[in-house]
Parts: C-alpha cells; structure tokens; sequence
C-alpha cells in the first residue's frame, strides 16, 4: 500500500501496526483545552465519549413543499447553518490543542495519508471501520439493462463511497442545544433593506422552496431515476444515497427523441436534488419533430406509424 511504512514501519498485514497506537494517541486524548492551550468551559466532547459538554447548533426555518405530493400544503422544517468550513489544517490544529504529544504537522500528516488509504482500500473492494466514526463502504450505480445477459460493465455508471454512521454519529441531538437564526436568503435581504436605507424588510418574498419534505434522520435514501419509455432515453444518478447528500440526476435522449421534461417539472435534462427521503424521478422523452417537405407545412413527429 502507498507510503504505509513511512507510518506504520510494519507490513500492512502486521497485527501489531505502529500506526493503530499512533492513531489511538493522535485522536483518543480527552479533549479538555481550548486552541490557547488553556482550560475552557467552551471545549466539546471528549474523544472517549464519557463526558460531553453540550454545543451550540445554529438553524434556521422555512417551508418546504413536498415533491412527493404534489397536493400536500408547505410544511416548516428547520436546517443547521453551518458557521464555517473545518479543514484539515485546523482539525489538526485542534486534535494538538489537546494534550496531544505529537506536533500539528505530524497530525496532518497522518491524515492526510489516512485518506490516501482509505480510498485504497475502498478501490480494492474493502469497507473500512473507522471505530465510532463508522463504516464506509464502496457504492456502485448502474443503469439498468434489459436482461441480465445484456448487462456489462458499461452500463455501471459511477462508483461512489457510503458512510454507514458509527454510535456517536447516529443522532448528536442530546448532545447539542439550538440556536435559531435567520435564514440565509433572509440575511440577505436584511442586508440589502439597510444599505438601500430602508426600515422594514418583506419577507413575503420567500416563497416555499421546491425540495422534498419528511427528512430522513438517519440510514440511507434511495433515490430512483426512470425514463418514461426505456427506449426513448437513459437516465443515470439513481441509486443509494446517504441522508442529505446532494444529487445528480442525467437524462440523455437516444437518437430520433428528445428530452421534455422531469416529473417534478424541472425542464433541465440534468438536475440536482437533495436525498432527504425515498423519492422516484421520472424523466420524460418524445420523439423529435421534422422539418416540413418543401410544402411549406409543418412536418410530422417521428412516430411508429
């Protein structure tokens, strides 16, 4: 395996790894000082799991439809907002923080290399555990073939990585107070009433967003891909998807059709849509329209007549 001796100075197949008493002291230290080095009522869970100070989770509110139905009233959900992007860099910054006996350099270091391996294995057609962080496992997407004797390898479409979470990543909700807050869109439109010198802001304009409702809490959603006659166009991005991850949904028309249009009205032949429960895309095709004969008329759609 790449670079593993650089690490582990064992054989990958070694029972007793360098590397895993590496790890155990890089991430298991309890985390007990805040980035001054300094004790602070501020700090998050211990890695052990035992003590947890709750933090704070900022979220928002708004209505959503439900592209499952069509005829279902909006509904309020709240979203997390997110107040920034963790790298790398500052991860290690903070696993150093705490009591770590080894350096912010070497931290990154073995991370970095953690996720050059990882994707080694997973190519190599193993799922790694990662302890209480959970599983990841390899995930392929097909298009689908007429019969079993037709399918080959073409038809497999991508080949993504799922995270089957571990214990401490299946709900945090006890372990997090709730902070509300405005939602982005309506930041933004604060933003805007005060540089234009305006006093009050309409937040009418906020209309319920087309995603679907009912999010799944945990596991994984299946989200299904279909063509409306198979022999007018593929479709690809179905398949299993972890809970709230984004996806993308193609449809390509063979030759002689056109694409028209998705079942929840999108017109785009690619389109994204967020896994947040079981749903089926429909994507419609129809035969493409000729030019008229010199007749000056409207030619006839291909058809099978």
């Amino acid at each position: 395996m790449k670079n593993y001796a650089y690490f582990c100075n064992v054989k990958t197949e070694g029972k007793n790894s360098q590397c895993g008493n590496t790890f155990k002291s890089l991430f298991y230290s309890p985390c007990r000082r805040g980035r001054d080095n300094k004790k602070t009522d501020r700090s998050m869970s211990s890695h052990d799991g035992k003590k947890t100070i709750k933090a704070m989770i900022d979220y928002s509110i708004s209505m959503f439809k439900n592209n499952l139905n069509s005829n279902a009233e909006p509904k309020a959900y709240a979203r997390a907002q997110m107040r920034s992007v963790v790298g790398l860099e500052e991860l290690a910054e903070h696993i150093t923080a705490h009591n770590s006996k080894y350096n912010e350099g070497d931290v990154y270091a073995v991370m970095v290399e953690m996720v050059h391996c990882m994707r080694e294995f997973l190519l190599d057609g193993h799922k790694v555990q990662l302890g209480k962080l959970g599983a990841f496992s390899p995930a392929i997407h097909s298009r689908g073939a007429e019969s079993l004797a037709d399918f080959t390898a073409n038809n497999i479409k991508s080949l993504t990585v799922n995270w089957s979470k571990g214990s401490q990543f299946i709900n945090l909700k006890d372990d997090a107070e709730f902070n509300f807050v405005p939602t982005r869109a309506a930041q933004e439109l604060l933003k805007k009433a005060v540089k234009a010198g305006e006093t009050t802001v309409d937040l009418s304009v906020l209309d319920a967003v087309d995603v679907p409702a009912a999010p799944v809490q945990e596991g994984n959603v299946t989200i299904t891909a279909v063509a409306n006659t198979p022999a007018m166009g593929t479709v690809t991005g179905g398949g299993s998807y972890v809970s709230g991850a984004t996806v993308t949904l193609k449809a390509t028309p063979n030759a002689g059709y056109t694409f028209v249009s998705w079942s929840n009205g999108k017109t785009t032949p690619t389109i994204t849509v967020t896994a947040t429960a079981n749903a089926t895309y429909t994507a419609t095709f129809a035969a493409e329209q000729s030019s008229g004969s010199g007749d000056g008329g409207n030619g006839g759609a291909l058809g099978d007549d």
